[in-house]
């Protein structure tokens, strides 16, 4: 019997720990929501701009024509940094690697156009960084998959340090 006891209360301790754990978690979700209220709501602002959100409730006389001001000088912006045309140049670094050269250039060509769909991703990114200040990226490795992945992560599935 003393053996089961000895069992139970190390049971009892790892619940206890993983509940404050989870406690801790809850804390710091609710710590983060509460600092980021404002600049939250500069970000749910600046994209009502950008998207011409008529708001009835502000003024309900108001017409429904919008001049898309802003919208324009995102577009014209994101243009503008993104680039027309995105290449990738690959280099050899001796005399051995000038034949493997033109390949790896179209591999990485592939990679970005085809399986990366990169220049959406980018135009994405810029986008966001334009309207709220701040972009996320990410890219990386899968390794199940054993392909490169190129994701653009909305803004408000990342913690921040506000």
């Amino acid at each position: 019997m003393a053996k089961k006891k000895k069992e139970d209360s190390k049971e009892v301790l790892e619940v206890d720990k993983d509940q404050d754990l989870i406690d801790q978690i809850l804390k710091e979700k609710e710590y983060y929501s509460n600092s980021s209220e404002r600049v939250r709501q500069i970000w749910v602002e600046c994209y009502k701009a950008y998207m011409s959100y008529l708001d009835q409730a502000v003024n309900p006389f108001l017409a429904n024509l919008f001049i898309p001001k802003t919208h324009e000088a995102v577009e014209l912006l994101t243009a503008f940094l993104a680039g027309a045309n995105q290449t990738i140049k690959a280099e050899s670094e001796g005399p051995e690697d000038v034949k493997k050269e033109k390949v790896i250039e179209k591999l990485l060509e592939f990679q970005w156009r085809k399986v990366l769909n990169a220049r959406s991703q980018i135009i994405k990114w810029i986008k966001q960084g334009i309207l709220f200040g701040n972009g996320m990226i990410q890219v990386g490795w899968d390794a199940d998959e054993k392909k490169p992945f190129m994701d653009t992560v909305n803004i408000s599935d990342i913690y921040m340090d506000f």
